[in-house]
């Protein structure tokens, strides 16, 4: 699961560029008057520094947090509620509306987004689980017999290898002689 400064980067810095917002880092000595359509990055608040702060025309009009997937909306809401309560007035109601049908566009790209990942990790499952079947037929790399037919020269099948480990194993046995147990020689010699 990725970050949340990886959540930042790869999905909210390019949903603030596709709805039309600049986006800066912010520094001490950057003039927000100046602004007029940007979202400043780790913008300084009264209760510690937000992910983005929107500014127009020169004000800051919504301050955005961007948390890890795996954080649900509920898992923010206290810290949400700190930024509710700092000193900043809120915009005219002609303003929040335009925030907040941006911010339920930037909410139904990351529905999205979500979908996009679902369907992905089912194929990935699903070309998992093909993988096995065809490693399990001996589908994947090519068979003895036909490395052998390529390259021209015989080879041993299944059942001749088992043969002839069979009849090496029985010569083997017949070849050797059990050896005395010098333990048992020598309590054999004392009695």
């Amino acid at each position: 699961m990725e970050s949340e400064a990886q959540t930042r980067r790869n999905r909210i810095d390019d949903c603030l560029k596709q709805a039309g917002w600049h986006i800066l880092p912010w520094s001490r000595g950057i003039d927000i008057t100046s602004l007029r359509h940007h979202a400043l990055q780790e913008y300084p608040t009264a209760n510690g520094p937000a992910d983005y702060a929107l500014v127009v025309d020169g004000q800051v009009m919504a301050i955005v947090e961007a948390k890890k997937l795996s954080i649900g909306p509920a898992g923010v809401l206290v810290q949400a509620e700190r930024y509710a309560e700092g000193p900043d007035p809120l915009p005219p109601f002609s303003e929040q509306q335009e925030i907040v049908r941006r911010v339920e566009k930037l909410f139904a790209f990351t529905d999205q987004i979500e979908s996009r990942l679902k369907q992905a990790q089912s194929h990935v499952d699903r070309i998992t689980q093909s993988l096995l079947v065809n490693a399990f037929r001996g589908e994947l790399v090519p068979t003895e017999h036909a490395l052998a037919t390529a390259e021209g020269r015989n080879y041993e099948t299944a059942t001749e290898l088992l043969a002839r480990i069979q009849t090496e194993q029985n010569s083997a046995t017949v070849s050797v002689k059990p050896k005395r147990n010098r333990v048992q020689q020598s309590k054999g010699s004392r009695s």
